[in-house]
C-alpha cells in the first residue's frame, strides 16, 4: 500500500463549532484511482489534507510506505508534499506572471531539481496542449488552465496526486478532458485521490468513498454515474 490511513480522526474548529472527521480507515495502492464524494461540508477537504500531510490527525495514524507522515515536523512533511505528492485544485493553483512551461517546472525549482524541456513539451501533448509552452496563462480558457495544471503533476512524475475538485468550475467537455487526463496518473502505476461532487468523475474512480458528516458512510468499487449520485443524492 502506498498510502494508510488506520483510525485518523481530525478535529477542526470554526467559532465556537468543533466539527470532526472520522475516525477514518483506508487504504490506497498503487495504480489505483480513489473518489472521496459527499455533500458539501462533509470534510471531504478535510480527509484529503490529512491524507496529503498538510493537516496532522488529532488521533490516528497516516502512512505513506513505511513513514508515519503525522510524526513529521512541518519541514518533513513540507519535503514530502515536495517530492512524493502532486496537487491539482479547482481554480488550477497557476501564476499568471508565468508562462505554460514556468508554471509546470516552478515546483521543481523550489526542489532545486531540473525538469528537461522535452519533459515538459511530452506532458501538455498528454493533456492536449502540445505547443503551448510558451502561451501565456490569462490566455487560456478555464479548462485549459485544468490542464496545465494535471500537465504539472505528470511531469513531477509524483508515486501520488491529490485533485480538489478539479473540475467544479468546468462545462461537461473540459470536465471530461480534465478528468482524462488525470486518469494518467494510474495508467501510468501511481495513486489518484480525487474529491468531487460530480457523480460522472467519481464513477471514473475504482473505488468510491462516501462521507457524511465526517463519518465514512460507505465503501465501494467501481460504481455507475447513477449509483453515485443515488449514495450523495446528487443529479447524474
Amino acid at each position: 500500500m502506498v498510502l494508510r490511513l488506520e483510525g485518523a480522526v481530525v478535529q477542526r474548529r470554526s467559532g465556537e463549532r468543533v466539527f470532526t472527521v472520522g475516525p477514518v480507515d483506508l487504504s490506497l495502492a498503487a495504480g489505483e484511482s480513489l473518489a472521496v464524494v459527499g455533500p458539501s461540508g462533509c470534510g471531504k477537504s478535510t480527509l484529503l489534507r490529512v491524507l496529503s500531510g498538510l493537516s496532522v490527525p488529532t488521533q490516528g495514524r497516516v502512512w505513506f510506505h513505511d513513514t508515519d507522515v503525522g510524526r513529521l515536523g512541518d519541514g518533513a512533511r513540507a519535503r514530502l508534499r515536495r517530492r512524493e505528492f502532486a496537487f491539482v485544485f479547482q481554480d488550477g493553483m497557476l501564476l499568471d506572471a508565468l508562462t505554460v512551461a514556468e508554471n509546470i517546472t516552478v515546483q521543481a525549482r523550489i526542489d532545486r531539481r531540473r525538469l528537461a524541456p522535452e519533459v515538459v513539451s511530452d506532458c501538455l501533448a498528454r493533456v492536449g496542449l502540445a505547443g503551448y509552452e510558451q502561451t501565456a496563462v490569462d490566455e487560456l480558457s478555464g479548462g485549459e488552465q485544468q490542464r496545465v495544471a494535471v500537465a504539472r503533476a505528470l511531469a513531477m512524475a509524483a508515486p501520488v496526486v491529490f485533485a480538489d475538485e478539479p473540475t467544479g468550475a468546468l462545462d461537461p467537455v473540459a470536465r471530461d478532458d480534465v478528468v482524462r487526463a488525470l486518469h494518467q496518473v494510474p495508467q501510468a502505476g501511481g495513486s489518484l485521490v480525487l474529491v468531487t461532487h460530480d457523480p460522472q468523475v467519481a464513477a471514473r474512480a475504482d473505488r468510491v468513498l462516501l462521507l457524511r458528516a465526517g463519518r465514512v458512510a460507505a465503501q465501494a468499487g467501481r460504481l455507475d454515474p447513477a449509483r453515485v449520485a443515488e449514495l450523495i443524492g446528487a443529479p447524474a
